[in-house]
């Protein structure tokens, strides 16, 4: 029996292919949206020729430049914390790695797989003990899940973001939600890593848990079927599930994990751990490591981190600065209505003397008129008569 190779210092060279985390497997994130433009705003046409203005013609470089920088800003202190992010995710997955080891790797899959059998032999029982348990699922436990997710989606939203703005305070909104959004998605990677900093321990305790439960479950199908009903699909099967190892199979019918159609997500997981939009039940769970050769561990994280944590990251800087310039932009234009609305009477005297010369107000002259059109031939071409003489059947 050949020795297996040493763990990798290194989290993104791992000693074996990675196949579980191989980047080559996943679709680039989805671009970030784009703002909506505002409308522009209507040009009231002047019928006079009109001197400079006091203090010369306005200009808004200025502002763009100052818009343009505090956005570069903002992004700087994301990237920033970025790499401290990333800097704890390189030490926890050293420190994962000395406690991971191939040993430890195989007890938990042998744990695993004797728990597998137990399971699928518990759950028969469960089912023969409540024939009903299909439509009881889906009659009982199923909407309130359902009901759980439309009041998220009443609360967050669904679908794209809006095509159409028709003000500064629409596009303050627009930005609001995308960030948002953008949080949401770190978030939900971040809780993926983090489950991995030490998947030994977790894995472990994982095991132990549900070892616990089977024990606890077996003692009350008879006395409490509902409890034993709501541990096993809620708790207990997910649970086992969501730290198979994904090259083993399961003695368990997917009939009895896959529950709840309209508990479903938006999965993405091409690095191995699923960093989409998970089912609610998983999602009450929580995110767990699951059981992978310790080779392959390394491949994992780093796929991740580069794959989805770092344009996802790139991608919420990006939007937390629109939002911060678009915030600005709205004090900004507040603050110029204000000191606009003071100073009417002041600005409109600027420069003006005593008397006023009217030599630099003039109108503009009109513009000249078009002759009207000649009225449209004949469609045969024929004599109609000429329409300039009066009507001679009228004497």
């Amino acid at each position: 029996m050949t020795a297996s190779p040493p763990p990798s210092t290194d989290p993104c060279k791992p000693t074996t292919p990675p196949a579980p985390g191989d980047s080559t497997k996943c679709k680039p994130l989805a671009a970030a949206p784009e703002a909506p433009k505002l409308p522009d705003s209507k040009v009231c046409p002047q019928p006079c020729q009109c001197p400079t203005p006091p203090g010369g013609t306005p200009t808004d470089c200025l502002d763009i430049l100052i818009k343009d920088q505090a956005t570069r800003v903002k992004q700087a202190v994301r990237a920033k914390e970025f790499v401290d992010e990333l800097t704890a995710i390189q030490g926890e997955v050293a420190s994962a790695q000395a406690d991971y080891t191939q040993a430890r790797y195989k007890d938990l899959l042998k744990i695993w797989q004797d728990q597998d059998k137990l399971i699928a032999d518990l759950v028969q029982k469960l089912v023969c003990a409540v024939p009903c348990w299909e439509c009881l699922l889906e009659c009982r436990l199923c909407p309130e899940l359902t009901d759980i997710r439309k009041l998220e989606d009443e609360l967050n939203g669904t679908g794209a973001l809006t095509k159409d703005v028709f003000s500064l305070i629409d596009l303050q909104f627009w930005h609001q939600r995308n960030v948002t959004q953008m949080q949401a998605r770190v978030y939900r990677i971040k809780l993926v890593l983090s489950a991995w900093e030490k998947p030994s321990g977790t894995l472990g305790d994982v095991l132990d848990k549900n070892g616990k439960l089977i024990e606890d479950t077996q003692k009350i199908i008879a006395t409490d079927s509902a409890k034993a009903v709501y541990d096993v699909f809620m708790t207990l099967l997910p649970r086992h599930w969501a730290i198979r190892p994904r090259k083993v199979a399961s003695s368990i019918q997917d009939k009895f994990v896959k529950i709840c159609k309209c508990d479903d997500g938006t999965p993405d997981d091409c690095c191995g751990p699923d960093v989409g939009i998970v089912s609610l039940r998983n999602r009450l769970l929580g995110p767990l490591p699951y059981i992978v050769d310790p080779a392959d561990f390394p491949g994992i994280i780093c796929c991740v981190a580069t794959e989805r944590l770092a344009p996802a990251s790139d991608q919420l800087a990006a939007a937390q600065a629109a939002l911060a310039a678009t915030t600005s932009l709205i004090e900004q234009k507040t603050k110029q209505i204000a000191d606009k609305t003071s100073n009417i009477e002041t600005s409109f005297k600027a420069e003006l003397g005593n008397p006023i010369d009217c030599g630099q107000y003039k109108k503009k002259d009109p513009p000249p008129t078009a002759p009207p059109p000649p009225p449209p031939a004949p469609p045969d071409g024929s004599y109609q008569g000429d329409t300039e003489q009066p009507d001679q059947t009228a004497r």
